[in-house]
């Protein structure tokens, strides 16, 4: 689970990137564009069908081209230096973050290279 204390044991290891899924699971991105300055929410984009329901029923389809689904978040040591210890989701590292004066950037990674 993310978490504040989580969050900063990994800063304290000397990460200047710290790089963690909505779990709060230390991960690695293949191709991370390096110009990708923390807080930043690593993104991708929305592959599958997104459908509208009201009630039972699907009534139409929303344009995926315009979504992101957050899959992670680059931070860094400042970031994370200035965390309540009451964070314990990605909603509330979110907020946390946000009402701090921090504006998120989106970091969407680059394809793999496709090979021939």
């Amino acid at each position: 689970m993310i978490s504040s204390q989580l969050l900063r044991e990994l800063a304290r290891d000397g990460r200047d990137r710290i790089l963690v899924d909505t779990a709060g699971v230390p991960y690695q991105v293949e191709r991370l564009p390096d110009d990708a300055i923390p807080p930043a929410l690593v993104v991708a984009k929305v592959t599958e069908a997104v459908k509208e329901v009201e009630g039972e029923r699907v009534v139409g389809y929303l344009n995926r081209d315009a979504m992101w689904v957050v899959e992670g978040f680059l931070l860094s040591g400042d970031v994370v230096s200035i965390l309540p210890d009451g964070v314990d989701s990605a909603a509330s590292l979110i907020e946390a973050v946000t009402r701090a004066g921090f504006q998120w950037s989106a970091a969407l990674p680059a394809p793999p290279l496709e090979l021939e």
